[in-house]
């Protein structure tokens, strides 16, 4: 598989009414987000709302994504339940229908060992679906923080750790996993937060969440890197994505990036509960931000 790299989109999951997903407005978000400068597209993730997904509208917004996709850009569908079991099975299910890779947090609730145990996990991942897949460090969701040493040994050992979509606001901890297995494996940022940063230490782009918004403003920054204009780096990171950022998380996600997708027109549904849209005072924000922002991207 060509290495993972880019912004790569965890997309909303458009749902009509009836609780099917919405293909016509996915369609939209798709060809919105890829003609935009995407390199990725990943469903089914937290801000696809994986979890709160039936495991049919999970098989139908995989499958519709490979089927969009057409074998032009990767398809890696977040599998985010906690029990090994499951992640095991609805893997198998997403590789059977065309899945290029897919997106596995640590394992969470359950407690375990610690960092030994975390290789036998994904270890026994791997020989069981035999697909590659990218780790979700996300302690702050988990309570589990995979450390960069347990990265470079899996990494070593384990031919199907293709990617790490590191999210975690710690920048040495960020540019020891770049040093340790940036080589090997692709190192992603998950934080709009940490994008500049995480860029500029080595990262190969980030799966991020507003890129669902305004992805071109991530493929210009990285535009800037590879140019190696440091200073139009840090003007589309302070100007761009901190006031995206800002307004992405008003309100538990994805509540205020369905907004903002429904403000510039592309329908998407309610979100699943217990996440709502955001209240009034939060919509306005979002739609000030968005106007100003569309200013400064068609300047």
């Amino acid at each position: 598989m060509k290495k993972l790299e880019g912004v790569i989109v965890p997309l909303v999951t458009p749902i009509s009414a009836s609780g099917d997903i919405d293909k016509v407005n996915f369609k939209k978000l798709i060809n919105y987000v890829v003609s935009n400068g995407a390199s990725g597209l990943m469903p089914t993730a937290g801000t696809g709302e994986g979890v709160g997904l039936s495991m049919r509208q999970r098989l139908e917004a995989v499958e519709f994504c490979v089927e969009e996709a057409n074998g032009k850009y990767p398809v890696i569908p977040g599998v985010i339940v906690p029990g090994f079991g499951d992640c095991v099975d609805i893997t198998l299910r997403y590789k059977k229908i065309g899945a290029d890779a897919v997106m596995l947090l640590t394992p969470y609730f359950t407690s375990f060992g610690g960092q030994e145990t975390l290789l036998d996990y994904f270890n026994r991942f791997a020989e069981l679906t035999e697909i590659p897949f990218m780790i979700e460090n996300l302690p702050s969701r988990t309570a589990v923080n995979m450390m960069p040493c347990t990265m470079q040994r899996l990494s070593d050992n384990n031919p199907y750790f293709c990617s790490v979509k590191e999210c975690v606001n710690d920048p040495m901890q960020f540019a020891e996993v770049i040093h340790r297995i940036g080589d090997s494996v692709s190192v992603l940022c998950g934080f709009e937060a940490m994008f500049a940063w995480g860029v500029l230490s080595g990262a190969a782009g980030g799966v991020i969440a507003t890129a669902n918004i305004f992805p071109q403003i991530y493929v210009a920054l990285l535009k800037a890197f590879k140019e190696k204009d440091a200073e139009k780096v840090m003007k589309i990171y302070q100007e761009q994505i901190c006031p995206l950022n800002e307004i992405a998380y008003l309100t538990p996600n994805p509540g205020p990036i369905r907004y903002a997708l429904e403000y510039l027109g592309i329908k998407n549904g309610s979100p699943i509960l217990p996440v709502q849209l955001p209240n009034l005072q939060v919509q306005k924000k979002i739609r000030d931000t968005i106007d100003d922002l569309r200013k400064v991207l068609n300047a």
